[in-house]
């Protein structure tokens, strides 16, 4: 089997089950997700793939402890040295770039890791916008909104806040798009797409129409899905014909899951505030950068 170890929010949980996936299929094995690392008290975020038609069940403690420790001679001799006792199914994520070596893997493993990369699941591109769609029927006020995508020249405009202020560990590595960011890509959608309407998505909405301008344009603030109901403006953001995201991989994924041929997809040229991580493999190479 495979066993994905999920961590974050919804856009993470959302790669990690993508390369997941992606060997389950290759390697014909069924796929299960460790959700021990969820829902603790220095960890927040609890498991929202359940909202989702996924595939795939949780993971036991004893599969979880198989997979990943292993019961061999070298996990034996690590343990009694004091190094983490892994199997040689254990596979850790070795920074951001993409580690081509993974999709390779035969048989069982137990990844660890965000896996941010659209290359390790492109090929299996139409299962995942089959599995990425929400359970739920739209109704009321989602279904206003949708249908008001769709008749207007639409565009998703995301801003993250919250942990990303909130949390200095979050600050000192990822940190907000500056304004002049949105202001650059407004500008730069208004050359491209005649008569935009754009749809704002974010988790400090009262911020953003103190902050961030968008004069002249049709403009429609999606601030009714609390925390709980955020794969409902997940859902939204793809209805969209072109998508601004943010520095975040919720509207990262918003943008993947578009499926309209000519969308424009304007993202942050500098994910992370912190200069030694390279994210330069995290954007599509068809997305821009600004």
């Amino acid at each position: 089997m495979i066993i994905v170890k999920l961590v974050g929010g919804l856009g993470n949980q959302m790669f990690q089950y993508a390369l997941g996936r992606r060997l389950s299929v290759k390697n014909n094995l069924p796929l299960k997700f460790d959700i021990s690392y969820l829902g603790k008290a220095n960890r927040p975020f609890t498991y929202r793939l359940e909202h989702l038609n996924t595939a795939g069940t949780v993971a036991t403690a004893g599969e979880i402890a198989r997979l990943k420790c292993g019961s061999g001679l070298k996990a034996v001799i690590a343990g009694l040295l004091g190094y983490p006792r892994y199997s040689d199914r254990y596979v850790k994520e070795n920074g951001l770039r993409f580690q081509e070596s993974v999709l390779n893997l035969k048989g069982g493993a137990y990844l660890d890791g965000y896996w941010g990369n659209e290359k390790y699941f492109t090929d299996i591109r139409d299962i995942l916008l089959a599995e990425f769609t929400v359970k739920a029927a739209l109704d009321g006020e989602n279904k206003r909104i949708a249908e008001l995508i769709a008749a207007t020249n639409s565009v998703s405009l995301h801003v993250r806040r919250g942990d990303y202020v909130s949390d200095p560990g979050a600050a000192r590595v990822l940190g907000t798009c500056p304004l002049d960011y949105y202001s650059k890509a407004v500008e730069l959608i208004c050359a491209k797409a005649p008569d935009p309407h754009f749809f704002v998505f974010s988790d400090d909405q009262a911020w953003v129409k103190d902050n961030i301008k968008i004069a002249l344009h049709q403009v429609t603030y999606v601030d009714h899905n609390d925390g709980e109901h955020e794969f409902e403006d997940l859902r939204l953001m793809t209805l969209c014909r072109h998508n601004i995201i943010a520095n975040s991989s919720f509207s990262w994924w918003g943008a993947w899951l578009n499926k309209k041929n000519h969308k424009t997809v304007l993202a942050p040229a500098k994910w992370f505030v912190d200069p030694t991580i390279n994210a330069s493999d995290f954007i599509p190479p068809s997305w821009t950068k600004i």
